[in-house]
């Protein structure tokens, strides 16, 4: 994951336990993002919109205006949100 650039359209990940589809078909157990337009979370359907917050800490949420873009997801923030993460 050391060459991503750019933005991309569509992308599925994970951060920490939690799984997300962004501008993608998720399975059918995931629910709409409660803060993210255009994601879906493993345990969206499980949180309340205060517990992504409160409960679930989600960094996508810190990281939402600078990640989540009109033309996708951006490339090296999404590199730098996984090295923040990972305490690289």
């Amino acid at each position: 994951m050391n060459n991503i650039t750019g933005y991309h359209k569509s992308a599925h990940f994970k951060v920490g336990d939690i799984v997300v589809y962004f501008r993608m078909q998720p399975p059918r157990d995931f629910a709409p993002c409660h803060h993210i337009d255009d994601l879906h979370c493993s345990k969206a359907s499980s949180l309340t919109p205060e517990d992504c917050k409160t409960v679930e800490n989600c960094p996508l949420l810190e990281w939402k205006d600078r990640l989540f873009r009109e033309l996708g997801i951006h490339g090296p923030t999404l590199l730098e949100l996984d090295k923040k993460l990972r305490g690289k």
